[in-house]
């Protein structure tokens, strides 16, 4: 976005999971990364709390070991994308068994002007 206008902006990333915890427990409480700052990526692995911001740590933990459900991640900054990989614990995209990745759906709070539409979705 830089480059076309959009001002860079940094922020936390919060986590908020929905489903069943490991071995059907409840959820885990939400969880805030560091500070992303503006152009650097989050990575996070949620069996081990693993991953970083550029080359710093990413402030998050393993509570989400086991984690069965959906995610919602809310950043507290615009025009950030999600990209999602699912594999079997310690596998990765040439393991055996299912893996996907995906981008995640971007849910505009409808105040903002990033798009016309309410959720990105809607627009595609």
């Amino acid at each position: 976005a830089y480059g076309f206008g959009a001002t860079p902006q940094q922020g936390t990333v919060t986590f908020f999971y929905y489903g069943t915890g490991a071995n059907g427990a409840a959820p885990p409480p939400s969880q805030t990364s560091a500070i992303v700052p503006a152009g650097q990526v989050l990575t996070y692995v949620l069996s081990s709390g693993g991953g970083a911001i550029g080359n710093n740590a990413n402030g998050l933990d393993n509570r989400a070991n086991g984690f069965q459900g959906y995610i919602i991640a809310q950043t507290g900054f615009q025009y950030c994308h999600a990209y999602a990989f699912i594999s079997p614990l310690g596998g990765g995209p040439t393991s055996s068994g299912v893996s996907e990745g995906y981008l995640g759906i971007i849910l505009d709070n409808a105040t903002l002007t990033r798009t016309t539409q309410n959720a990105e979705i809607k627009a595609h």
